[in-house]
């Protein structure tokens, strides 16, 4: 149908506008706690005083992410560059992130993925040059084992909330897993 084509960004703003008015109303009638020190919150479910506190990324590797104390690119990826061209995290992987990936993943605390897709997304925002603006965003899948042991893929909530914030399209269905693969609790780098 032509129409539904041609309408289909408009529905998706409506539906963003409509969310918007629910979380002000909510926000009224339900306050927003800090998810790490239950002081009162402003958004994003984090206290100012947590956000500035969280282990923002500092310097690292274009290619991979991991932390760099100088330079642009860390010595395994000068060795052997990785097929991506570039790679972003905007929190180091260490105490409270770590805990709040470990309760998305483990504990059904679907929330932090909504803050932690609006951290990431705020990170992106100045980093994402205009003319290398991405068009979707994929998430990675979990296979249908893990997924149904899960409830969710933690990666396609955040991935959404990404989407939402940058004002582009979450595309979950374009990758699919077909092999059933150890946790990457598991795994080592």
């Amino acid at each position: 149908m032509p129409i539904a084509g041609k309408y289909r960004n408009a529905m998706r703003h409506c539906q963003l506008l409509c969310g918007e008015k629910v979380d002000s109303l909510l926000a009224v009638v339900c306050p927003h706690r800090c998810v790490l020190c239950d002081a009162s919150a402003q958004g994003i479910d984090l206290c100012a005083g947590c956000r500035a506190d969280l282990p923002w990324q500092q310097r690292a590797c274009r290619c991979c992410a991991l932390p760099l104390p100088c330079g642009e690119v860390c010595a395994r990826c000068a060795a052997a560059p990785p097929r991506c061209s570039a790679c972003f995290a905007a929190l180091v992987y260490e105490y409270p992130v770590n805990r709040m990936l470990t309760a998305l993943k483990f504990s059904r605390r679907s929330c932090m993925a909504r803050i932690t897709g609006e951290l990431l997304a705020a990170y992106l925002r100045p980093r994402i040059e205009p003319s290398c603006r991405p068009d979707q965003v994929v998430p990675v899948p979990l296979h249908a084992i893990r997924h149904s042991e899960r409830g969710y893929n933690q990666a396609e909530l955040i991935a959404a909330t990404v989407a939402n914030c940058l004002r582009l399209t979450c595309r979950p269905d374009i990758l699919r897993r077909d092999r059933h693969t150890a946790t990457q609790t598991a795994l080592g780098r």
